[in-house]
């Protein structure tokens, strides 16, 4: 494991909003005139070519705490410049363990911390993210499926959408409302048939940002209305197309702030 901390931030108050590589130029540009500054991961060549520079599939994060993979940072120091840029206090943990385009090798830092509680798939999850919840004295919640990132949306704490039923019946014991919501093609993660709602999209403070429209979604209604109870707006990053796109999500950042 390699620790690295910065102990101030470069750009106090700085926007960031991390995503994949793919983005299209229209949701890339919104970000902008909403005053992100826009990292984009380049693909690791390890990973399927489907999710290879999905947010969720390379980066861990929780608060200013990122677990990703050592050679992965080491190929991409940009990457890690932004990181550091970024947070305004970063902890970046780098693990040796080997990512690879073979389930669940390739979902080790698909993760997610809720409520003090880490979800994951424990028989395959990095183990530097299992030492980083022992660490925080987070209670772990064992799930069947390893992307649990990817096929929920964590809103905050206490609510999450997903269409996923393992994902539904694990949030519901720990206590966390769930909207649950069909899977839809109009979710686009191609080859497959669909993506996952959780890659879909970022939260940063009050707002809910999705990639592509949501309104194209058959539950977008139901979405909308469940994220206002709790206090957050809807924004499409596209609101010309016809569907929402599944690239791992946005982790959205503040320099001068640990806020998600």
């Amino acid at each position: 494991m390699l620790n690295c901390k910065k102990t101030s931030a470069d750009r106090s108050g700085s926007l960031f909003a991390i995503i994949d590589e793919r983005v299209s130029p229209i949701c890339e540009a919104r970000l902008k005139s909403r005053g992100f500054t826009v990292i984009k991961l380049p693909r690791d060549e390890r990973l399927g070519a489907a999710v290879a520079s999905h947010t969720d599939m390379l980066l861990f994060r929780d608060g200013n705490t990122v677990i990703a993979s050592k050679e992965y940072i080491n190929a991409n120091e940009n990457i890690k410049s932004a990181l550091l840029s970024a947070f305004p206090s970063l902890d970046l943990r780098l693990s040796d363990e080997a990512l690879s385009k073979k389930y669940p090798s390739d979902a080790i830092f698909n993760a997610k911390i809720a409520g003090k509680k880490l979800y994951a798939k424990s028989d395959s999850v990095s183990k530097e993210i299992v030492r980083y919840a022992k660490e925080k004295g987070y209670g772990t919640v064992s799930l069947n499926q390893g992307y649990p990132a990817c096929t929920t949306l964590f809103a905050d704490d206490g609510f999450a959408i997903t269409a996923d039923e393992g994902m539904r019946r694990a949030l519901t014991l720990s206590g966390i409302e769930v909207l649950f919501i069909e899977n839809s093609e109009k979710i686009k993660l191609p080859p497959y048939k669909y993506g996952f709602i959780g890659g879909t999209a970022g939260v940063f403070k009050n707002t809910v940002y999705f990639i592509g429209n949501l309104d194209a979604h058959p539950n977008a209604k139901e979405i909308k209305k469940a994220l206002a109870k709790r206090g957050f707006l809807s924004v499409s990053l596209d609101e010309s197309a016809d569907s929402l796109f599944d690239l791992g999500g946005i982790i959205f950042t503040e320099s001068g702030n640990s806020d998600r």
